[in-house]
C-alpha cells in the first residue's frame, strides 16, 4: 500500500492531505476500482466477515484503516487486506 500512498499524496499535493483520509478513496483514484468504506462498529462481526469476502471474492482490492491503535493495526495508517479466514 505505501507505493499506492506515495502516488496518491502526489496527486493531492502533499502527505498533509491525507492525514484521516480514507483509504478507499485512494485504491478508487489510482487503480480505478470500486472504493468501498465499511464502518466496522457499526455492523455485526459476521456481517463485516462476509462482506470483505463477497470483496475478496470478487478480486476487490481491500484497504483498511483505524482510527486508534487496535489489535496490532497502528492508528491513522492504511493497510492492504490480503486475504481473511475463520480461525
Amino acid at each position: 500500500m505505501s507505493v499506492l500512498e506515495k502516488a496518491f499524496a502526489k496527486l493531492q499535493g502533499n502527505y498533509s492531505s491525507l492525514v484521516s483520509g480514507m483509504p478507499e478513496r485512494a485504491v478508487q483514484a489510482i487503480i480505478g476500482t470500486p472504493g468501498t468504506g465499511l464502518n466496522i462498529r457499526t455492523i455485526s462481526n459476521s456481517t463485516c466477515f462476509d462482506t470483505i469476502s463477497k470483496k475478496k471474492n470478487d478480486n476487490v482490492m481491500i484497504a483498511i484503516s483505524w482510527s486508534t491503535s487496535f489489535h496490532g493495526i497502528t492508528a491513522v495508517h492504511a493497510y492492504t487486506l490480503i486475504d481473511n479466514y475463520t480461525v
